[in-house]
């Protein structure tokens, strides 16, 4: 997936829920270390 074309619709994802980028960025961090 091309990230220019994703972007916009992660960022509509982050805030119509409410979540915070460094705080997804962080979690997806850590669960990719399980």
């Amino acid at each position: 997936m091309d990230f220019a074309t994703w972007e916009p619709i992660y960022e509509r994802i982050l805030e119509d829920f409410g979540f915070d980028r460094a705080g997804d960025e962080k979690a997806a961090f850590f669960l990719s270390r399980m």
